[in-house]
């Protein structure tokens, strides 16, 4: 089987010379082949014909890549790949608008950008039906769309016999809605389906729909599927992704469709292809070590499945996994590094878990915090299949400080570890939602006692400017890290570094910028001009979520007691008081804290000892031990005196009675 590597190689240096019929030939031929996979029938081909098998976006903007498909059209109208590719991109941008996190966090123009990138999509797939005799990607696309999002609008009206509508701007109320929702589609270079390119027809050939289907879009679509070629493993194992919980579904489900009839034709290596998506899918964090009944089931789960009978891809994810759970929950480095090796050994060539986080991330973690030698070369194998790739940072960024010291038997090649370095700092940039990153690879390799590598990858990146990595540069020379050397101690370089981030708009810098502004430096805030420029770093800082409730501490802080009479109320009121009610006890004990000061000298809340000393109270049992926040309640009850406290308590109970419940904390229970 030819690799998707390869794929992506041919099919990238046709687009660069704009060669439409070469491209159209290519596909043709990887889908003769695909038809002729009684195997793993959908791999690679349902891969390729994603439009980043033709595009690298870590280079090319989406505008371009859409351009081009849209040429592509224009040059080979006829084309039912051209279609096919511009209707999977169209909805691989609906996903990217629509956004990653739970539903409820998605805002409404996000929403309707989404519907709108879908519509588009559809239309793109339906043309690319109507061209060929055997779309089934395309319609494994419109099931895998339909059951993202919903079936769009004018696609539902034609399986009705009504002429199809589109969304206009007469369909949304909200003023702007639409305007913002447009403005999505075009940052990601999708067109938007006129009324001119809307199929007014379903292609000749395609099933009547059933009433009961007209609600269960997604089933239609994979039986149009398999009505073309029965058992299709790719298209199943497509469907069975959407009978994860997640999407309404159950394991049980998984596992009976495995059993059932539409999976009746296939082998029991295909079989246990698809319920390995629900065993998958029903991990969890990994057993403490110490929950052995958990533990113990976790093992009998991993031991039972690699007992069946399994493709080398299951096998070695399962074991990849296995070798996970064994180093974390069992605890047992050398068995966690076998099974590691075992994993590498099973997987198909030039093929390997594509995140970096789960087991590629635990192989790392074994080599290299535990320090276990790669005497078989597996570390090595994986690394090199995933630089082959060119697709991924983490492993390009561990290869190059292999290829600079010589290790992990890579040949000392310090050109080719400057290569790899250049690469690393470009994908680096799509690692958002990694946890083990480039920097995270440096952070191993210095946790790991590798000082020197560590350092080097961290000063490497930085010259590069990826992300953070100056901040990472920073808390080196800061001594942030343990067991720094004092070799690496250095103020001056610790505050170029820290220069450098703000600089480059490093939120974490921003909010260690502001921190050393406030407590360091001992800036004048009675100048406006030093107030401003620490609460627009805060400000910044606030874009990390890790550094956002601090920020925001800080804000309350800095306009309770430099702002104007108005800010003074609001740093207290729309900054210090929610921090109260989060879910963190220091933070909500040093805001409570804060809000003590607040009522004690007037200032942001008014002047009420009553409230002030209540306040202080709740800071204290929400955090006894911390100095700081004695401090803040010793002020406030005048403790140093006994007298002083025995006279602002009695004082404060008299004049309680000016006090509202917004002028007090929230009671105990309530937390």
């Amino acid at each position: 089987m030819q690799s998707l590597t390869s794929i992506r190689r041919d099919l990238r240096a046709l687009v660069q010379a704009r060669d439409y019929a070469q491209i159209d030939a290519y596909y043709d031929a990887l889908e003769q082949r695909d038809w002729a996979d009684t195997e793993d029938p959908g791999a690679p081909y349902f891969e390729a014909a994603n439009s980043g098998t033709l595009f690298d976006y870590s280079m090319v903007p989406f505008q371009d890549a859409a351009a081009f498909l849209q040429d592509w059209i224009a040059a080979s109208p006829g084309s039912y790949h051209a279609h096919l590719v511009l209707g999977n991109f169209c909805f691989g941008r609906a996903g990217d608008i629509r956004g990653y996190g739970w539903a409820d966090s998605v805002t409404q123009d996000r929403w309707l950008g989404a519907a709108l990138a879908c519509e588009r999509a559809a239309a793109a797939l339906v043309q690319a039906m109507a061209l060929s005799p055997r779309p089934i990607a395309a319609c494994v696309t419109m099931m895998q769309m339909c059951a993202h999002f919903q079936e769009p609008y004018w696609l539902r009206q034609l399986f009705l016999g009504n002429a199809p509508e589109t969304i206009t701007h007469e369909d949304i109320d909200e003023p702007g809605m639409m305007d913002a929702a447009l403005a999505h589609l075009a940052e990601l270079g999708v067109p938007r389906l006129t009324p001119e390119q809307t199929p007014d027809a379903l292609p000749t050939g395609l099933a009547p729909r059933a009433e009961h289907e007209m609600d269960q879009a997604k089933d239609y679509w994979l039986l149009r599927a398999l009505d073309l070629r029965p058992g299709h493993l790719g298209a199943l194992m497509a469907y069975a992704q959407y009978l994860r919980p997640r999407w309404g579904g159950s394991y049980e489900d998984i596992d009976g469709m495995a059993g059932g009839p539409l999976c009746a034709a296939l082998s029991e290596l295909q079989r246990n292809a698809i319920r390995w998506i629900g065993i998958l899918d029903s991990m969890g964090d990994y057993p403490e070590p110490d929950d052995a009944e958990a533990v113990e089931e976790y093992r009998e789960m991993f031991e039972s499945f690699l007992q069946r009978e399994l493709r080398p891809e299951e096998r070695g994810m399962a074991l990849g996994f296995y070798a996970q759970f064994v180093s974390y929950s069992l605890e047992d480095q050398v068995q966690a590094r076998a099974l590691h090796a075992q994993s590498a050994a099973a997987f198909p060539p030039n093929r390997y878990f594509g995140d970096v986080d789960g087991p590629f991330r635990s192989f790392a973690h074994v080599s290299i915090i535990h320090g276990l030698p790669d005497d078989d070369g597996a570390f090595k194998s994986v690394l090199e299949r995933m630089c082959h790739w060119d697709t991924v940072a983490t492993p390009q960024a561990l290869a190059a400080v292999a290829h600079h010291y010589g290790r992990w038997g890579f040949a000392q090649d310090p050109a080719r570890a400057q290569q790899l370095l250049d690469r690393a700092a470009v994908l680096a940039q799509d690692q958002a939602d990694d946890d083990f990153n480039v920097l995270a690879a440096a952070a191993m390799l210095w946790d790991g006692g590798d000082h020197e590598q560590g350092y080097f990858l961290t000063r490497q990146l930085a010259d590069r400017r990826v992300a953070d990595a100056a901040s990472s540069m920073y808390d080196i020379h800061r001594g942030f890290r343990d067991n720094t050397p004092d070799s690496y101690l250095d103020d001056a370089v610790r505050d170029q570094w820290l220069q450098c981030a703000v600089e480059e708009g490093s939120p974490l810098a921003m909010y260690n910028m502001a921190y050393r502004n406030i407590f360091d430096d001992e800036l004048d805030f009675s100048r406006r001009e030093n107030l401003d420029r620490v609460l627009r770093l805060l400000h910044g800082a606030r874009q990390e979520p890790r550094a956002d409730a601090l920020a925001r501490l800080r804000i309350g802080v800095l306009l309770r007691d430099h702002g104007t009479e108005q800010e003074q109320q609001e740093g207290v009121r729309a900054y210090l008081r929610p921090l109260v009610d989060e879910d963190h006890d220091w933070r909500a004990a040093r805001a409570s804290a804060e809000i003590a000061l607040a009522y004690a000298h007037g200032r942001g809340a008014r002047k009420n000892r009553f409230a002030a000393i209540e306040w202080a109270q709740h800071a204290s049992r929400l955090q006894p031990d911390d100095e700081g926040i004695d401090e803040i309640q010793s002020q406030v009850l005048n403790s140093h005196s006994l007298v002083k406290t025995i006279g602002t308590v009695f004082g404060a109970y008299m004049g309680r009675g000016g006090t509202s419940a917004e002028d007090l904390p929230p009671k105990p229970d309530a937390q």
